[in-house]
Parts: C-alpha cells; structure tokens; sequence
C-alpha cells in the first residue's frame, strides 16, 4: 500500500466510523434520556459487559490472527491455504459463539450472580431476563468479526466499518418507538437483531464482491485452525483479562449506591468516543501495514512505524485528555443531562470522569503496543502484560472502591492501563 492510498484508507475509515461513534453515542444518549442513572440502567450495563467482553475477545483475536496469517499465506501465493483458513476459521466462530449463547442463556441466574451480586433481587431479575435476549447474538458476533478481519487483510475497510452502524441503528430506532412498552428489553434484543442483519449484509458484499477467498469445506479440520488458535488463545486470555477489569469495576460498583454502575459507565462514554475517533481507525489500518512489513522480515521498520505512531498518540491524547479534565462537567451536561438523567447524576458522572480522562492516552498506547506485538510474533506478551493489569485494577478497586466511590473506579482502572501498556511497551 502506497503512502497516498494509506492516508486514503484511514480518511474513508474515519469518514465511516465516526457516523458509527456518533450513533453509539447518540444511543447512550437515548438511554441515559428514557431510563436515566437507575436499576434499569444498571442492569443493561452489566448485560451488555458479556457480549462486549466476548466481541473484544473473538472480534480481536480472530482479527489480529487472522490477518495477520492470511496476509502471510497470500503474500506466499497459497490462496488456496488462506481460502480453507479463512473458511474454517468462520465455522469455528460460528459454532463456538452458539456454544456460548446457549451456556449464557442456560446460566444466566448465575452469571448474575457472579457479575453483580450487590443487586437488589429486582435488579437481578431482570438482568437474567437481559442476558437471555443478548445470549443469542454471540454468533453473529464471532462471524462479523471473522469477516470483517477477511475484507481488512486484503486492505479492505470502507463497507465492513458501514455495515458495524447497523447494530447501533437497530437499538436506537427500537428504544425510541418501542421501550414505552417494551422497556429495556429492546436495547438488548435490539443488540441481537443488528448483528444478524449486519451477519446477512457482510456475507452478501463479500460473495457479490469476491473481496475475500472462503472455502467452508475444510470444516472445523484441527490442522487448518492449529495456527489461528495457537495464536489467538494469548489473544482471548489477555482480552478477556481487558474486558474483565471494567467487569470487577462493575462489581464493585454493585455494593454501591443505586445507579453506580451507569454512572461508572456513562462517564466512560466520552473517553471511549475520543478515543475511538483519534486513534481506531488509524491503528486498523497501520495493523494492516505492520502484518505485511513484518512478513517480509522488516522488523527495524516495523519498530520504527510504532515509535512513530505512539508519538502521534500522545500528541492526540493528551491535549484531549486535559481538555475532558477541565470540562467534565460542562461535557456531562452537554451530552446526558435530559429527561431522566438529572442534576445529580451529572455531578456523579463528571466527578468520575475527571480521573477517567487519563485513560485516553494509556488506552491508544495499549492498542498499538498490542498490534506491533502481534504483527512481530510476540503473542504471549500482550498475555503476561494483562495479567499485571488485571491484578492491580482488582487490588486498587477493593481499595480504592469504598473510599472514593465510583471515581475510586475510575482511579483503579487508569492506573492499571498504565501499567499494562508499560510493561508492554518494556517487553516488546
């Protein structure tokens, strides 16, 4: 990919995606306007931490790995190898994340139980009723992230990034013309429903446009997917290890007040935007690049392009993250404070927000140490590096939850950001 085609790519991918961070936001948005800081809202975020953890771990395991050993057999002219890798690797997918629905719909009682024990018994209930309807999304979940890693490694990004705004157009079309009846409930069944038409629409762009070679005909052969699973396993550990640190943070949130954990999670909803806006699509297409680089043995540049980017990231961040520091409550009000959200729960929330912001910046760095890991065959650092994180979000959260509230939350999960990518960084 030449240098002009490169900024291309990532211009049209910025173009895209932020249509979908406006639409995520704009659901949060609705959310916090029908249901405000309350059990409802409690409820969904926890629900929705199952499927999040699942779409970090699958979406980016399979994504790194795939890619990353497509692009390897492609460059070797094996197209047939990449097509049965690339089949197998759906029927895997597809397979798995029915496995884990019906466990989670199964389960749900005790998933609740585990994730949010501080709930009152309503709140539970009616939890367990949440995951049920989400439970039936994660195979559509694994094989958009599957596809979607396909169409990305033949640079690829436009029509898969367009298509990942449908989810979020479902559940806010639904919340607005059903949750007076519905309640809730609509923003997770709506979850399930937009991935399965995303699933139908992928799979028909990728066939009418032959943009990726599929040979479902391996099945689910242990020799065709011993190299995506190798890789991937360090991958789903160290994700789930992610994810699971803003879980804990949810589980302490439980034992406190009524509305901690939407509190907790609408003030992430800005970082999480910023972030989203500065540095994803940059880092999906550079990912791309540094998987073809390193192929050919360049390992200097590879070093080179993520020094480079990692400068660019702190350029970007810090400045914003100051920025949120300073406005978090003009931001809070701004974005959230209407209908059901109150005066209130804008103060709680922009509180929490000032020590979210750091984030942003131990956030991008994170994501581009984890990619330059894996384009350099450096698996199972992302793995150890994630486990340090996990263990002092944990440590600080017990310690700092009681003391300082939800904002002791946000302390907690900073900190250990900053560790992880640190150590990453220092490995790599």
């Amino acid at each position: 990919m030449s240098t002009t085609r490169f900024v291309q790519s990532i211009v049209g991918l910025v173009a895209v995606s932020g249509l979908g961070y406006v639409l995520s936001f704009a659901k949060n948005l609705v959310i916090a306007g029908i249901f405000g800081a309350g059990k409802e809202t409690d409820a969904l975020f926890v629900t929705m931490g199952l499927p999040e953890v699942l779409f970090f771990a699958v979406n980016g395991a399979v994504y790194l790995s795939l890619v990353t050993l497509y692009n390897r057999e492609m460059e070797a002219g094996r197209a047939a190898a990449a097509a049965r890798l690339a089949g197998a690797t759906v029927n895997l997918v597809f397979v798995g994340g029915a496995i884990l629905g019906a466990a989670s719909y199964m389960g749900a009682p005790y998933l609740v139980w585990v994730l949010a024990p501080g709930f009152p018994l309503e709140t539970q209930e009616l939890t367990v009723r949440l995951i049920r309807l989400t439970s039936f999304s994660f195979a559509f979940v694994g094989v958009w992230s599957t596809l979607t890693a396909l169409a990305n490694a033949r640079e690829r990004f436009f029509v898969p990034a367009l298509i990942h705004n449908i989810p979020n157009a479902v559940i806010i079309g639904g919340l607005l013309v059903l949750s007076s009846s519905w309640g809730i409930g609509v923003a997770a069944g709506g979850y399930t429903v937009g991935y399965a038409v995303a699933v139908i629409l992928l799979v028909t762009w990728i066939f009418w446009r032959r943009e990726a070679r599929l040979d479902f005909r391996a099945g689910l052969s242990p020799g065709v997917l011993y190299p995506v699973v190798a890789l991937s396993v360090p991958f789903v550990a160290a994700s789930l290890l992610n994810k699971l640190m803003i879980t804990v943070s949810r589980f302490f949130a439980s034992y406190l007040p009524e509305g901690s954990v939407a509190i907790l999670t609408f003030a992430y909803v800005p970082v999480n935007f910023v972030h989203n806006v500065l540095t994803v699509s940059f880092l999906t297409v550079l990912f791309a690049r540094l998987t073809v680089i390193a192929g050919r043995g360049e390992a200097d540049r590879v070093g080179e392009l993520v020094d480079r980017a990692a400068r660019h990231i702190a350029i970007l961040m810090i400045p914003a993250g100051v920025f949120l520091a300073v406005l978090a409550e003009p931001v809070i009000r701004l974005v959230f404070e209407r209908g059901a959200f109150g005066a209130e729960a804008t103060t709680e929330a922009a509180w929490t927000l000032m020590f979210y912001a750091p984030e942003m910046v131990a956030l991008g760095w994170l994501s581009l140490f984890l990619r330059a890991s894996f384009a350099r065959g450096e698996v199972y650092l992302y793995l150890k590096a994630m486990v340090a994180a996990f263990l002092v979000n944990a440590g600080l959260g017990a310690l700092l939850g009681p003391k300082l509230g939800v904002a002791g939350l946000a302390l907690a999960l900073v900190l250990a950001t900053f560790v992880g990518c640190g150590l990453l960084y220092r490995w790599m």
